[in-house]
């Protein structure tokens, strides 16, 4: 048809045309920008050159003016019989030119003066010709003399002629103003050199500057040598002299810019070109118009830039004709063929709904009416195609708040082809869906909100109902084994009812986090001294492998962090029927303030309503063997407390394998206000002879943190001594030793000389050391001293003198820890206190450290003051 737009090929050809013409714009931008700097920088260099000539000569002439003046002292000083030979004519009143033979320079004397002045004068006249032989431009010198105030002025200009012509003005004006200059330079005390502006000058169309030199003379005026110094011979390129401005830089401090810049002016459209010079107070600025930096610009690239313009002329030109292209008409070949056509369309248009058929592989319309036309734009056909192949081909969207069925069907013969019709759906039953929707949804909510209650109620009556019977039962019979299930069973019902309470509080934002600092490694000792009675009873094993720092304190909630890993173990408990459970404690060294706790288990593993329960509780049974200690709320719970910490919970559990439970939870480290140079089990030496490789890292860290040094058994070299032995082997007990084991409850004693202790529990193995320790040490003293003597070693001179320099220190080390609420620390020092006392038969002091020991544990403050004041007045006493 005519007129009618071809949709395919223009269209690409049009975008090609775009395309190009935007990246000829981007070039031509970019030549013009490069071209910019390049004729900035062009400029800058040229400016930099003239300031290093400049500063070339104002060196030259500061030799000069130091030879002239040196020139005017020599012969004030010697008076030699030249002088008399010397003439001079005066040409006007106060003005004398001394007589000489016509060269380069002329001078003049203005102002009254004696011989040494005019010979000075006749000296500087002869230096100069000698300088400006052979320079063309135009030169000035002016002497102002401090004993006679005369001014000689020595120039290249025709002097004695201009005198004479005009009566005089032009150079009497001139001579007016240098003088002024030169009288204020010298009764400025503190400037030996000064520069003027760049100065023009009218009659040879030449630019220079005056630099001014005073020279301070006791008893008289300062001299001052100026010299006026053309600039015209120094430029190069296209620096026009008339947009040069010489500046003083020197500041209130004295401190001059080094430093080349420029600065765009926008208030005069130009860029100013600065170049300091390097030994004087002076910068030189040019002021660059940006018109003429984009006229060199368009100079220099003149060619093409036209070629860019072309070509962007061009680009546009065929755009535009491609936008407006007609597509040729086409005639049918068969009239019947060119009936049906019409004949589909305007069926297709008449239908009272959306119909489309769209070609997939071309991503293109193939046949469609109006109302399809109109929808076509709001909707993602290949996502409704993926979407409603599970639906029967159909779907409901909603465009415009209004609801519309979209059914398709893919095409027989071509299946490239698909069939789309959309219908509008009535809004009454567009309602009534909604309604139906909503009912739906209600009583789904109401269903599991009966299942919710349901659940609840069973988890809180099974428990009460195995109270009441383990009830009945300990009023006939006080078995041990009921008596232990009652107590589980009322454990159960108290911690399913206080993590009730603080998941109503944290839901209604009632519950805030208290922060208080924390021991963890006694959080530890304590959760397993807990749970290790169970552990005992069914026969596993668990192992706590704590990374950090035994004395390392933490800030956060210690009680929500005890219930979220006492929870999790009682949970991995239940789950597991034999083998063991690892606890691993650790921290990046990026992070140290995010705790990462790791426990592991080889149970039975979870399934997948136990692990719905960490989201949905109560959703699920609970299927451990020990639901005694486990409910549906338990994963939760953690859950819930762990996000709320900034943290999070991640559960892998595998079927017959066991579950891995990862918590990371933010507690903060708090450092210590003091660090503790000395170890308590410093200078001993304690052989390491275990068997299971992860025992025997977490014993071996433990004495290592501790200061003791750790033989290996298998490294060791025979004869080599040792104080302790720590083994895990029952057999190979000998001597001075430690049994660590898993099962013990804290540290018993085998013999007198051996214990056995478990080696997850931190503060009880330390104990088992130093009570050996304790044993060792004074089994040697006995041995060593007279048996009627041990009660009074302390009268030995030797005893008291050691007493007396290392326990006054001891107990002044227990107020200062105490001041520093240093528990770990002050429990150390309290410690090594009994040893001295039990190891002299002090055994008063021995039960007052044991009592403090046992505050200690207790956090008791003010009883623990009281105590050391005890201590203290004790020791006093001693000492007396």
């Amino acid at each position: 048809m005519p007129g009618k737009k071809n949709p395919l090929l223009p269209n690409q050809l049009l975008k090609s045309m775009i395309f190009i013409s935007v990246i000829v714009v981007a070039i031509m931008l970019g030549i013009i920008y490069d071209s910019f700097g390049v004729q900035l920088n062009h400029q800058q260099v040229l400016v930099e050159s003239f300031a290093r000539e400049t500063q070339l000569r104002i060196d030259n002439y500061r030799f000069a003016t130091w030879q002239i003046y040196g020139a005017q002292n020599s012969a004030t000083d010697s008076q030699d019989s030249d002088n008399s030979t010397l003439q001079e004519t005066r040409l006007r009143p106060d003005v004398y030119a001394p007589d000489k033979d016509k060269q380069k320079t002329e001078a003049l004397i203005f102002g009254s003066h004696d011989s040494n002045t005019l010979t000075g004068a006749r000296k500087a006249s002869d230096f100069l010709d000698t300088l400006w032989a052979l320079k063309k431009s135009t030169w000035s010198m002016y002497y102002l003399n401090g004993q006679d105030n005369s001014l000689t002025m020595v120039s290249t200009l025709p002097l004695k002629d201009m005198i004479s012509r005009y009566n005089g003005e032009s150079i009497t004006g001139l001579v007016s103003a240098r003088r002024a200059e030169m009288l204020q330079q010298a009764n400025t005390l503190d400037e030996r050199e000064s520069f003027s502006g760049l100065r023009h000058m009218p009659d040879s169309g030449d630019y220079y500057f005056t630099l001014r030199t005073t020279f301070n003379q006791p008893g008289h005026l300062a001299t001052v040598v100026a010299f006026d110094l053309p600039v015209k011979d120094m430029l190069s390129g296209q620096l026009d002299p008339s947009r040069l401005v010489f500046h003083s830089t020197e500041n209130s401090s004295g401190t001059t810019d080094s430093g080349s810049s420029d600065r765009v002016n926008l208030a005069s459209a130009s860029v100013d070109l600065a170049a300091p010079l390097s030994a004087a107070p002076m910068v030189i600025t040019y002021n660059l118009s940006l018109m003429t930096l984009l006229g060199a610009t368009l100079h220099h690239f003149s060619f093409t830039l036209c070629l860019c313009l072309l070509l962007l002329i061009l680009s546009l030109t065929a755009s535009v004709l491609l936008r407006n292209a007609p597509q040729p008409t086409e005639k049918s070949a068969d009239p019947e063929v060119d009936l049906l056509r019409r004949m589909n369309k305007e069926m297709v248009d008449s239908l009272p709904l959306g119909f489309l058929i769209y070609d997939f592989n071309a991503h293109r319309e193939v046949v469609s009416n109006e109302t399809a036309s109109q929808l076509i734009p709001h909707l993602n056909l290949q996502k409704i195609v993926t979407l409603s192949d599970n639906v029967q081909g159909m779907l409901q969207v909603t465009i415009n708040n209004e609801v519309y069925e979209v059914r398709h069907q893919q095409s027989q013969c071509s299946p490239q082809y698909c069939f789309f019709m959309i219908r509008n759906q009535d809004r009454e039953i567009l309602v009534n869906k909604k309604l139906q929707n909503a009912q739906r949804i209600l009583d789904k909510n109401h269903e599991m909100r009966r299942q919710l209650l349901e659940n609840i109620g069973n988890a809180f009556r099974d428990p009460l109902q195995h109270l009441t019977q383990q009830i009945q039962q300990i009023q006939t019979s006080l078995a041990p084994s009921v008596l232990q299930s009652l107590i589980d069973s009322g454990e159960h019902l108290a911690r399913l009812t206080d993590h009730t309470i603080l998941l109503n509080q944290l839901e209604n934002h009632q519950w805030s986090p208290d922060l208080q600092p924390f021991q963890l490694q006694q959080l530890l000792d304590e959760i397993v001294s807990g749970i290790l009675p169970a552990m005992n009873q069914r026969g596993l094993e668990i192992i706590v492998n704590n990374l950090r720092p035994a004395d390392e304190i933490r800030v956060g909630d210690r009680e929500i962090l005890r219930k979220i890993l006492l929870t999790l173990l009682w949970y991995s408990f239940g789950t597991t029927r034999w083998g063991k459970i690892s606890v691993r404690i650790s921290a990046s060294p990026e992070h140290t303030d995010r705790l990462l706790i790791n426990i592991v288990d080889t149970g039975q593993g979870l399934n997948k309503t136990e692990l719905a329960n960490a989201d949905f509780p109560f959703s699920g049974e609970v299927s451990t063997l020990n639901d005694e200690k486990s409910n549906s709320m338990d994963l939760f719970f953690c859950r819930q407390f762990c996000q709320n910490l900034n943290g999070r919970l991640d559960i892998i559990s595998k079927p017959d394998i066991g579950t891995h439970f990862s918590v990371l939870i933010s507690l903060p480290v708090e450092q210590p206000a003091t660090l503790r140079e000395e170890k308590i089990l410093d200078g001993i030496t304690v052989l390491v002879d275990v068997v299971v490789d992860d025992i025997y890292k977490i014993v071996s860290r433990q004495l290592e943190f501790w200061g003791a040094k750790c033989l290996i058994a298998d490294d060791r070299v025979p004869g080599q001594d040792f104080d302790f032995l720590v083994t895990d082997v029952p057999a190979r007990l000998s001597g001075w030793a430690l049994l660590i084991t898993g099962s013990e409850p804290g540290y018993s004693a085998i013999t007198p000389q051996q214990y056995r202790v478990n080696y997850n529990l931190n503060q009880a193995m330390l104990e088992a050391l130093l009570t050996l320790i304790e044993k060792q040490l004074t089994k040697d003293e006995m041995e060593d001293a007279p048996e009627n003597d041990r009660e009074h070693l302390l009268s030995e001179p030797e005893y008291f003198q050691i007493f007396k320099d290392t326990v006054p220190d001891d107990v002044n080390k227990l107020y200062l820890e105490l001041d520093n609420k240093d528990y770990a620390a002050l429990a150390l020092t309290a410690h090594r206190l009994k040893g001295v006392f039990a190891m002299l038969g002090l055994d008063d002091g021995k039960t007052q450290c044991e009592q403090l020991e046992r505050l200690l544990e207790e956090r008791d403050d003010l009883n623990i003051k009281n105590t050391t004041s005890d201590i203290e007045h004790y020791v006093q006493t001693l000492l007396q």
